[in-house]
């Protein structure tokens, strides 16, 4: 059952929080569902978010990869891969198999909040398979370096396929949750682990970007000078803005466990605040913000 709600002050959360929180207001009203429908939908959009802001992230890291190769291009004739060896020294600065992991491992976040929403809705019956069969394919990608996880969601999966033939959708929510609950805290702590290697790397980046730029930089005053050091601000600019991005990434990620668990509890305690969730919605908009600048540099 959910509660009326006046026109006034939905448009007043419209203004104020965006679409993205009028979802979570729509969580906070529907807590007479059954199953909380409103709250996967929640659940679901804010992992797609997060998936968002670091798919941006990390356009951006690897757009600052080619640049990197080509400051830190040695001092040789050019071949066909001057600017595709990504090392300085002994220092080896490809990290393209880094980002795609971390890229699938938002895949599995993403396809679980996504189950989870099917297994919630009116037609599971007619999204639980294909929903289902992505988690599984989405474990795949991650297995060789994430087995603990992947065992975990394993059962996940054994409980969302039992799930389609079984009547009592509460139920079966419990089940999957409860043994999805110990992975997605150590996916999220994964994430926030991985993007601090990458954001570790992207500062390396930076700083050796100003020793080369200082190297090169014109003569105080004059306008090689200025246009010079408008490049150098953009690029420095860029590398900042990246570490703070895989940063609100990880502090988005690392609230979702609670917002699941919070989520779970309700299917037995209705009333339970959604106060976690409304965090998690919090952080997003704090990394879109920088995602949106990110995009401008």
């Amino acid at each position: 059952m959910i509660r009326s709600h006046k026109p006034e002050r939905l448009a007043l959360l419209l203004v104020q929080r965006g679409a993205a929180l009028v979802l979570f207001a729509t969580l906070l009203l529907s807590g007479c569902a059954s199953p909380p429908i409103a709250g996967y939908d929640a659940l679901a959009k804010a992992s797609q978010d997060i998936q968002s802001g670091s798919s941006t992230a990390y356009t951006n890291v690897e757009q600052r990869l080619r640049d990197f190769a080509i400051v830190t291009a040695p001092n040789a004739p050019l071949s066909p891969d001057t600017f595709t060896k990504l090392s300085v020294g002994k220092i080896s600065f490809d990290i393209s198999p880094e980002l795609t992991f971390r890229e699938q491992q938002m895949g599995v976040l993403v396809a679980y909040t996504t189950a989870l929403q099917k297994l919630a809705g009116k037609d599971y019956n007619k999204d639980l398979d294909s929903s289902t069969k992505s988690l599984a394919g989405a474990l795949a990608a991650i297995a060789p370096q994430a087995k603990a996880i992947v065992d975990i969601f394993a059962t996940v999966v054994d409980e969302l396929a039992k799930a389609a033939a079984n009547r009592e959708r509460k139920d079966a929510l419990k089940k999957v949750m409860d043994r999805a609950q110990p992975a997605m805290e150590q996916l999220a702590t994964l994430i926030a682990s991985s993007n601090e290697k990458i954001a570790a790397y992207a500062e390396i980046m930076r700083d050796t970007y100003v020793r080369h730029a200082n190297a090169w930089r014109p003569s105080y005053g004059t306008l090689a000078r200025y246009e010079f050091d408008q490049k150098a601000a953009d690029a420095i600019d860029g590398y900042s803005l990246i570490s703070n991005q895989l940063t609100a990434v990880s502090n988005a990620a690392k609230k979702l466990p609670a917002a699941h668990a919070e989520l779970r509890k309700s299917l037995d305690a209705p009333e339970t605040p959604q106060e976690a969730i409304k965090d998690v919605f919090a952080e997003i908009q704090g990394m879109r913000g920088f995602y949106k600048g990110l995009e401008s540099k």
